[in-house]
C-alpha cells in the first residue's frame, strides 16, 4: 500500500518531505480500511509494522538516506558488516514521556497492569486498528527517521 501511494504521487520524483507525507497518509489510509474491516467482521485486535524506505539522493553526487516509518513495537536495525548493530526505531510504549502525553492529551490513561499499557490495556500507544482504543489516543500515524 505504502508502495502504491509513493508511486501515485510521482514515486521517484518525490523529495524526502513529500515520501515521508505520502507514507503517513499511506499508513493512516490503511488503518481506516482495517478498522472498516475489524468493525464489520468484529475483530479487536490490532497489528504494528515498520518499513524501510531507500532514498535517492537529492542531488547528483548526494548520500543516499534511510526512512524509517514505524507504528508500534516493530523493530529495525542496522547491523554493519563487522557485527556491530544501530537501533533505528522506537518502541511506542505508552510509559514513554512523549507518548503517555499525547495519549493523555487525547483523554486516555497509561495504567500499568504488568506492563504499562493504554487504558490497561494494549502494552503499544501507536498501532493499526484496535479500533477500541481510538478515542484513547492510540494511532496508526507513523513516527518517520531518516539516517544517512
Amino acid at each position: 500500500y505504502i508502495v502504491s501511494a509513493v508511486e501515485r504521487n510521482g514515486g521517484a520524483q518525490l523529495g524526502e518531505d513529500d515520501v515521508a507525507r505520502a507514507c503517513v497518509d499511506a499508513w493512516l489510509a490503511t488503518d481506516g480500511e482495517f478498522v472498516k474491516h475489524a468493525v464489520q467482521n468484529a475483530i479487536p485486535d490490532g497489528s504494528t509494522g515498520i518499513c524501510c524506505i531507500l532514498l535517492r539522493p537529492a542531488t547528483p553526487g548526494g548520500r543516499r538516506r534511510l526512512m524509517v516509518v514505524n507504528v508500534g513495537d516493530s523493530r529495525a536495525a542496522m547491523v554493519h558488516a563487522e557485527g556491530s548493530a544501530r537501533p533505528l526505531s522506537e518502541d511506542h510504549k505508552p510509559n514513554r514521556p512523549d507518548e503517555r502525553a499525547r495519549v493523555e492529551a487525547a483523554g486516555g490513561h497509561v495504567i500499568f497492569a504488568g506492563c504499562w499499557r493504554v487504558q490497561g490495556d494494549l502494552a503499544v500507544s501507536r498501532a493499526f486498528g484496535d479500533c477500541h482504543l481510538k478515542r484513547y489516543g492510540v494511532t496508526a500515524e507513523p513516527e518517520i527517521k531518516t539516517y544517512e
